[in-house]
């Protein structure tokens, strides 16, 4: 698994590109939470003209929640901050317990979603945040949807 703090490329990313856009919407814990922040990561890289970024990042934000859903169970915060050559996806939640990628039968119903991260993300980490956590994936590529073409999504394997 990658650090716990922000991996040197999210850092050196912040500091040249000065101030990133930031929107932040929080969530509830329940079952809507997906859904909702698959729709706000929509509307806002729309609205930046950034939607070629859709894909991937509605698929990343939809496993980040969902974890967050099923592991720690508290409310959550998704931010989405666009950066000069790249967008960086956030989900904060009230758990301390850290995410573990694993490993699980080809036959398993779960355990793939931090695998599909990694391959999405250039990079992806989680740190501490007060009694909580921010698990954080960077989407970064001269094209985005290069990464998605790359993986064959209907194979459990790929994962």
């Amino acid at each position: 698994m990658p650090s716990t703090k922000c991996s040197d490329i999210v850092r050196i990313m912040v500091a040249e590109d000065g101030p990133p856009a930031v929107a932040a919407l929080p969530l509830a814990a329940a079952g809507i939470a997906p859904s909702q922040a698959r729709r706000f990561v929509i509307e806002r890289l729309a609205a930046w003209q950034l939607s070629a970024w859709e894909a991937s990042a509605t698929l990343i934000v939809s496993e980040l929640v969902t974890n967050a859903l099923l592991h720690a169970r508290t409310d959550m915060v998704v931010s989405l901050s666009r950066l000069e050559t790249a967008v960086l996806l956030e989900v904060t939640d009230n758990s301390a317990q850290l995410p573990t990628q694993r490993r699980y039968s080809l036959h398993a119903g779960t355990g793939r979603g931090l695998n599909l991260v990694a391959r999405l993300a250039q990079d992806w980490g989680v740190r501490a945040e007060g009694n909580g956590k921010t698990v954080w994936a960077l989407l970064s590529a001269t094209d985005p949807e290069e990464v998605l073409d790359e993986l064959d999504l209907d194979s459990v394997e790929a994962l």
